[in-house]
């Protein structure tokens, strides 16, 4: 391993540049300097002075060098080092993903003489050094964020199971329960109970953007309508859908986001598990499979239109298991290492899986990519603001899961130990959203208004 003190800080040997002259670091508050050689790597690590301008440290010049300046709007204890030189290991090294920079330049040092400094996109030579850094604790240990919740009272009567949540347009959220029960909810943290108008519990719900809501009663019946005025039924039947343990209906989020479709995804225990699609006429199934036994969570995600992904439907093996995935009119099942346990979407990640080893994929150029790995398994998958939410069982006796926030670009990571498991999560814009948990096995679940406190903090300056 190598530190950078003999490279950078002191021009005491032979052809040595008193000081580099540094490009404008523009609102940047931190650096790291990285110094490529033919027999080495170097790194140091540089904070603003009192005057808050950033100086690069004096050079000696052992032989040809590349030199690369990676600059930050944060400080540099926020990126996750102390000021000063890094040892650099021999190979690479597990580490979290370090925080995007605002900026990257390069230059080439050659006896003595440095050139001008330019503007460069990341390098291979670059993307080897920086991954021989040592680990930090990374932007999520190192952000400092916190949550705010406020528990919302819900009048209920007793012990219920979660069933489904909807945003209505506006700015309330219905959550149903098991009982036949809907709360909504409001903003200030404020539940009453509204009426379904409809004399069957509600097992899913998705408030359409061209106007009404639509849901799916126990008995398998597509309704339309509203939790004021209550909902009326279509008599169109969805398919496999009378008594369905675990159901889940999505759609587009915008009324510029297509035809109208909906698509449902349904589980019934010791029986099967089905996809299917209603484009305002008729529903057609897209994929079932028979499956002994029951579910412990499925749902669907929405993606663009005519494009869903779900799971439970594709083969899987011993280590792998498959994303269900519908576009273009065609039905594929995709492996990915683990059991899928989650899916979601993401506006720049596209469609995105979780599995049961703490991992989550994302879909880039047709294949599964690996982009977080954590632990536990991950049961909710969303996005808040910026960020990738993320939610991980990592306990069953008692209960216990662990939520965090994701994003490869900036510094707004924030990680907490929650009692009970997170059963959903409705992004309500920005930084808050509404958080449903379990506590137990009885049915008991209760309901979070969250805001990331502070709000979020860009490191890239963008």
């Amino acid at each position: 391993m190598r530190a950078l003190a003999a490279l950078l800080l002191f021009a005491t040997a032979c052809h040595s540049v008193d000081r580099v002259d540094a490009p404008d670091f523009g609102a940047a508050k931190s650096l790291l300097v990285l110094g490529i050689e033919e027999d080495g790597r170097h790194a140091i690590a540089v904070d603003a002075d009192a005057d808050g301008v950033l100086r690069l440290p004096p050079l000696v010049q052992h032989s040809e060098l590349d030199l690369w300046a990676l600059s930050f709007t944060c400080s540099i204890q926020r990126v996750g080092y102390e000021a000063g030189p890094i040892v650099v290991n021999d190979g690479p090294t597990e580490r979290p993903p370090l925080a995007t920079p605002h900026e990257i330049f390069h230059t080439r040092i050659a006896n003595g003489d440095g050139a001008s400094w330019s503007e460069e996109p990341r390098s291979s030579a670059l993307d080897d050094a920086l991954s021989r850094l040592p680990p930090t604790p990374g932007v999520c240990a190192s952000a400092g964020q916190l949550t705010t919740p406020t528990r919302v009272l819900l009048p209920s009567d007793g012990p219920e199971f979660f069933t489904y949540s909807v945003l209505l347009e506006d700015g309330r959220v219905v959550v149903g329960a098991s009982s036949g029960n809907a709360y909504a909810i409001d903003r200030d943290g404020s539940a009453a109970r509204v009426s379904t108008g409809h004399d069957r519990p509600l097992v899913a719900a998705f408030a359409h953007p061209l106007g009404p809501v639509f849901a799916i009663d126990d008995a398998g019946v597509l309704l339309r309508g509203d939790f004021d005025d209550g909902f009326v039924s279509t008599e169109i039947q969805a398919p496999m859908a009378v008594d369905a343990d675990i159901a889940d209906l999505v759609g587009p989020p915008s009324d510029e986001a297509g035809p109208f479709e909906l698509f449902l995804v349904v589980h019934r225990a010791d029986v099967a598990t089905a996809l299917s699609r209603f484009d305002g006429n008729e529903w057609t199934v897209l994929a079932s499979r028979d499956m002994p036994g029951g579910a412990v969570a499925l749902e669907a995600a929405w993606i663009g239109p005519g494009e869903v992904v779900t799971f439970g439907l594709g083969p899987r093996t011993r280590r792998t298991s498959t994303v269900t995935r519908f576009a273009n009119g065609v039905i594929t099942h995709e492996f990915v290492d683990g059991v899928v346990a989650s899916v979601g979407y993401h506006e720049r990640y596209g469609a995105l899986a979780g599995t049961d080893n703490g991992d989550v994929y994302a879909r880039t150029d047709g294949t599964w990519k690996r982009i977080v790995d954590r632990r536990g398994f991950v049961n909710v998958l969303r996005s808040v603001g910026p960020a990738l939410w993320v939610n991980s069982v990592v306990g069953l006796n008692p209960p216990a899961s662990q939520s965090w926030f994701w994003d490869e670009d900036r510094d707004v990571c924030a990680v907490e130990d929650d009692d009970g498991y997170i059963l959903d999560l409705v992004p309500l814009g920005g930084p808050d959203y509404l958080r449903v948990n379990q506590i137990d096995f009885n049915g008991s679940f209760f309901v979070d208004l969250v805001s990331l406190d502070p709000p979020f903090v860009d490191c890239t300056g963008r």
